[in-house]
């Protein structure tokens, strides 16, 4: 991309000048309450009402806000009543709060909720305060308030999905009631508190019946939070704890999960939302993976995997040839039968629960086959059908240190057949797999030139994931080498893969990408594209920033409409000026409506962009005339309308104007 020299001296002392006061700002709010008693259409009136007392809550200003806040409330409960299609109001509570605390005391804080939420407040006011006491790291006033909800909804684990490992970890070894008891041995687990996870887990095993909770359960879980750290020797010791224990045979009858969990993948808390930058991704910050996939089975099958998971040696197949023999055992012990006709409704039921356990059992088998492969057993027809795409993809995700790629790449001609006659191409489409792992995208290329099917099951979201667990693990070489071979066998990179390279310090290979992402037929990408090529300092000409839009007419105006939603990001008005004055000729070719409907969002965009920068004012003549139809251009996501005055007067004091 061509070198922009930037906004002139002369240009940046015109923008300083522009910009909007505080005093200023308020005028403007009363100057949209004149206007709103004004307009002869009750729907937009009510609008331009609710605009305005939302901006005036967001205002900085020592004035009770509590008038405000019931004429808002009066206005919103009668919105539906004038067919608006979306409230205003939806969500709006916590944004006005954002502002506020960033500001006032609680007790003001407190007030405005109550005023604004009203006999719906207490909950909204408990959220509150818990969220001042973990930013405070209050650690026994957090503990407190967690112990006297113990059916809360994962307050505790949500700590960790906040980056707040150690007052997790605190409260974890705080909250000492048998009720918690299951909770957090799972959060010490994935902590890396071993000791302390132990420790606890021992004070359930069995014959203690305390609250249902199962000491070997937790030990189980821990089993394959250690595997996943690669420990070995601990967890050789504490699957012999498990299976030494009194009622071993229920772990086959407990429900399992080795499933990753929010204290130990950090690297997806630590995702950032890039696209809840964008006005129009707003509905979908999340990430485009699936980061923590649900794989549920038994504490036998969890207890073969952990023992997999850290790699291939004989103790640890001897051991999980002795969970084989156990389910084994089990299956023949408890044979279905066959239902008598006429049965009454007793046999039936109990007809339907051995075949539903004769199926858990089945799948345990099942599982155990895997994990023995992956520790090094061979490949016989049992382990042939059960060694399926999904089953690799897991314990690749779920446990990176095993050795599960090298284990595939030395399979003996004999195993390799066995694989194709359990299901035709098999052994291809894991080999294929196994080399991306390994980083050997030049034989993944090779395999795939002759059989081309294998990118068929190994899609590209799987392999991120995979990659993503490396990193996580910190593999990082490891990371790399697959995300070279990713690279090098042309899946389509996304913004798992740019996150990836950004994290391991690769920031020439990340631009690299998103300067395809500019170009790409995909709105997503190209909004990426531009918005991290600003933030990583990479100069470009937003003038010929059209010219290298690709995708059919309709395709290239709604990325134009995307480069102009990362340029307002940040506040790069003078950019979407260019953008505004050279649209993409295939503009012209839309409808009349659709056309003036891009260039409403579009000039929505840059009122954004300039409220971002310090001019609301200016911002606001682009919206202040428009209907409620074009108030709302472009949004599907929880608030309603961004072209507005509410949201620009939001987004101008975020940017930190309101001075």
């Amino acid at each position: 991309m061509a070198t922009s020299a930037g906004p002139s001296p002369q240009a940046a002392a015109q923008a300083a000048a522009q910009r909007t006061t505080l005093a200023r700002a308020n005028e403007l709010v009363a100057e949209h309450l004149v206007r709103a008693r004004r307009e002869q259409d009750l729907a937009l009136r009510q609008r331009m009402y609710s605009e305005a007392y939302v901006a005036q809550m967001s205002l900085p200003t020592q004035d009770d806000l509590s008038h405000v806040a019931r004429r808002f409330n009066d206005i919103g409960r009668g919105l539906n009543a004038i067919d608006i299609t979306r409230s205003l109001r939806d969500g709006i509570e916590w944004e006005i709060v954002a502002l506020n605390e960033k500001r006032y005391g609680r007790n003001r804080v407190r007030h405005l909720l109550q005023a604004l939420l009203g006999s719906d407040a207490g909950s909204e006011l408990r959220r509150y305060d818990f969220r001042r006491l973990v930013n405070a790291n209050r650690r026994d006033d957090v503990t407190a308030r967690i112990a006297a909800q113990p059916w809360s909804d994962g307050e505790l684990e949500d700590l960790c999905e906040k980056g707040k490992y150690d007052l997790a970890g605190y409260a974890a070894t705080k909250l000492t009631s048998p009720i918690w008891a299951d909770r957090t041995v799972n959060v010490m687990a994935e902590l890396g508190m071993a000791a302390e996870a132990e420790s606890r887990a021992l004070q359930y095993m069995p014959p203690a019946k305390e609250l249902s909770q199962n000491g070997l359960a937790m030990l189980t879980r821990l089993a394959v939070t250690e595997s996943r750290r690669g420990h070995s020797d601990n967890v050789l010791r504490l699957v012999r704890m498990v299976l030494e224990a009194p009622g071993v045979n229920s772990l086959t009858s407990v429900a399992g999960s080795s499933g990753w969990g929010k204290c130990e993948a950090k690297l997806w808390n630590e995702w950032p939302r890039w696209r809840a930058r964008s006005i129009q991704w707003l509905s979908i910050p999340q990430p485009p993976f699936d980061g923590f996939p649900s794989f549920s089975g038994s504490l036998a099958a969890d207890l073969a995997a952990a023992l997999a998971g850290t790699g291939s040696n004989t103790t640890s197949l001897k051991l999980i040839d002795g969970l084989v023999g156990l389910i084994v055992r089990e299956i023949a012990n408890n044979p279905t039968g066959v239902l008598p006709k006429g049965a009454d409704e007793k046999t039936v039921l109990a007809w339907a629960d051995r075949q539903r356990r004769h199926k858990e059992m089945t799948q345990t088998l099942q599982s155990l086959m895997v994990a023995r492969v992956v520790a090094g057993g061979e490949v016989d027809d049992a382990a042939a059908k059960a060694l399926d795409m999904k089953a690799v993809k897991r314990f690749m995700f779920e446990f990176p240190h095993s050795q599960i790629s090298l284990r595939i790449l030395s399979h003996s001609a004999a195993e390799r057949r066995r694989l194709d006659q359990a299901s035709p191409g098999r052994g291809e489409f894991l080999r294929y797999a196994a080399l991306i792992e390994q980083g050997q995208g030049r034989e993944a290329r090779a395999l795939a030139s002759t059989h081309p099917q294998v990118r068929e099951q190994v899609y590209a979201s799987m392999l991120t994931d995979i990659a993503m667990s490396l990193q996580n693990a910190d593999l990082e070489k490891k990371a790399e080498a697959m995300i070279d071979a990713y690279i090098d066998l042309e899946y389509r990179a996304d913004t798992a893969v740019v996150f990836l390279l950004l994290r391991q310090g690769r920031t020439e290979k990340a631009k690299e990408i998103l300067r395809h992402f500019v170009s790409s037929v995909y709105g997503e990408d190209v909004f990426i594209g531009v918005m991290l090529l600003r933030e990583l300092g990479e100069p470009f000409d937003a003038s010929m920033l059209t010219e290298a839009l690709r995708g059919d007419t309709p395709g290239k105006v709604a990325n134009w409409l995307e480069a102009i939603d990362a340029l307002a990001w940040s506040a790069a008005s003078d950019e979407i000026d260019m953008l505004l004055r050279t649209p993409p000729s295939e503009l012209s070719a839309l409808s009349a409506d659709d056309a003036a409907r891009m260039r409403c969002t579009a000039y929505g965009l840059q009122a954004i962009a300039l409220a971002r920068g310090g001019q609301l004012e200016a911002g606001l003549r682009l919206v202040t005339d428009r209907n409620l139809i074009q108030r709302d251009y472009w949004c599907k996501g929880d608030r309603d309308s961004y072209f507005d005055l509410s949201y620009l007067v939001h987004e101008w004091i975020e940017r930190g104007h309101a001075q």
